[in-house]
């Protein structure tokens, strides 16, 4: 049985590996320092690019506030849309290298951009791509751009959230659009520099390869009807010019009630795709998302609007969150109360309420505590290893300014990532039996509506509890 002095041992000595091989940045600059079970990834990026006082893209700089989250003067925000000239290697587990190839470089993120491990995100040279199979449940092979995400807040959490939902909307089949993510280890200069989960960026690149249109013409909106600039394609002004903004259409949505008419009704029809909508607000209501106010949606050029998951770092976080009751609020989506005018629109209208039932029903009978625990058992157990040298590289940084409860010492934080992972077990344990009350209560459903629904209803917590006893 191993003791706590044991692991502190275990971890001393990767510590002093961790040391001796990354003391001299040039050794290891073409090779990693380790022997990993994940794909590496080697960045390399100019020093002064990193950390020029003035415009490094992981500088603080020395007027950084850290009173609270987002920190203000850092100086790694403020030049974020600079992109450093950079080079990129992949390297599989087998040996074989699958890119290796000069690249531009920027940070990325809001809240976790002030976690002291950074998102990147890399673009390839102006008429080039990164090319090859770069995830193995995707035939998309060519990419203007990757993500090397932290995880966004779930970085110092189980650091594995994303990938998770990713592979199991993949098995549920799901049409609403979500990003491919793949666990990795990643050097920068020859630095070991964590796990990461490379993806792909959530763009209308993305978004054309997937809806086979042109990318040009794409508009990314985010929850509150804001344009993603950088994320829509480069001439979307032109090209959707005479069509309705997002806004426009949901303020005419808020001024002709759609179950007043089927003419109001109608306007709905034609500008909002129902069915994405609910397919999205389904899952959405499933997972428990409580930071669902950061949702972002898209139009292709003649088309209606269309949802994609987007950023799970708080789905089934809080296995007690009630998406039901805060999701249909008349102030709006959960606490950032981002207009919901559409679903509350469409939760009048009996034949929306009824299919918004047989797809949260369908996501319901689906998600079983096995079926999602046989997703998360496999990719806890890949990146485990991994996690180790993690939290030794990242243990000692300034993480607590950002969570007081994440331990500043390895063995203490490996243990601490452990633990998170209980906890989501615990969250996917509670979270059928919880909702299936919460849509119960809310709905005033009887026993067979639920039945007709959902099935069975689920066992409790305490019964599955007692049944491992």
């Amino acid at each position: 049985m191993l003791t706590m002095n044991t692991i502190k041992r275990f971890f001393a000595v990767i510590m002093l590996t961790v040391v001796l091989l990354t003391s001299s940045v040039s050794v290891f600059a073409e090779q990693p320092a380790f022997r990993h079970t994940l794909p590496v990834i080697m960045l390399t990026v100019d020093e002064d690019s990193l950390w020029n006082e003035t415009n490094g893209m992981l500088t603080e700089g020395t007027n950084v506030d850290k009173n609270q989250l987002p920190f203000k003067n850092t100086v790694y925000r403020e030049t974020m849309d600079l992109l450093r000239d950079g080079h990129i290697k992949m390297i599989m587990p087998d040996g074989t290298v699958m890119l290796d190839q000069d690249m531009k470089i920027t940070v990325t993120g809001y809240f976790d951009l002030d976690y002291p491990q950074k998102s990147f995100e890399l673009h390839a040279l102006e008429n080039e791509a990164f090319t090859g199979k770069l995830f193995d449940n995707r035939e998309r092979d060519a990419f203007g751009s990757l993500l090397l995400s932290n995880s966004e807040q779930d970085n110092l959490d189980t650091h594995v959230r994303g990938m998770f939902f990713s592979n199991l909307l993949d098995q549920y089949g799901s049409t609403v659009l979500h990003q491919a993510f793949r666990p990795v280890a990643v050097y920068l200069n020859g630095t070991y520099w964590g796990m990461y989960a490379l993806g792909e960026t959530a763009d209308a690149e993305w978004i054309a390869w997937y809806t086979q249109t042109d990318a040009n013409g794409i508009c990314v909106t985010s929850g509150s009807g804001k344009i993603d600039e950088d994320a829509s394609g480069s001439d979307w002004k032109t090209i959707q010019k005479d069509q309705p903004t997002y806004k426009e259409i949901i303020r005419h949505i808020a001024d002709n009630p759609p179950c007043d008419s089927e003419e109001n009704l109608l306007y709905l029809e034609t500008h909002i795709d129902v069915d994405s909508y609910l397919d999205w607000l389904a899952y959405e209501t499933f997972v428990g998302n409580n930071n669902i106010g950061i949702e972002r949606f898209y139009r292709v050029p003649g088309e209606k609007w269309k949802w994609m998951s987007w950023s799970n770092a708080y789905s089934l976080f809080n296995s007690e969150y009630d998406s039901v009751k805060f999701y249909a609020k008349d102030s709006g989506f959960g606490a950032t109360k981002v207009d919901n005018t559409i679903f509350r629109s469409l939760m009048k209208i009996p034949k929306y309420k009824n299919l918004f039932m047989e797809k949260v029903g369908n996501i319901f009978r689906y998600c079983t505590i096995d079926r999602m625990n046989d997703i998360l058992d496999p990719l806890v157990m890949s990146v485990s290893e991994e996690m180790m040298l993690h939290c030794v590289r990242w243990a000692n940084e300034d993480n607590q300014s950002v969570d007081m409860m994440v331990p500043n010492e390895a063995y203490a934080y490996y243990e601490y990532w452990q633990r998170r992972i209980l906890r989501m077990h615990n969250s996917i344990g509670k979270r059928r039996g919880l909702l299936w009350d919460m849509i119960q209560s809310y709905y005033e459903l009887t026993e067979d509506e639920m039945t007709q629904w959902f099935g069975e209803a689920p066992a409790t917590w305490q019964d599955l509890f007692q049944s491992i006893q």
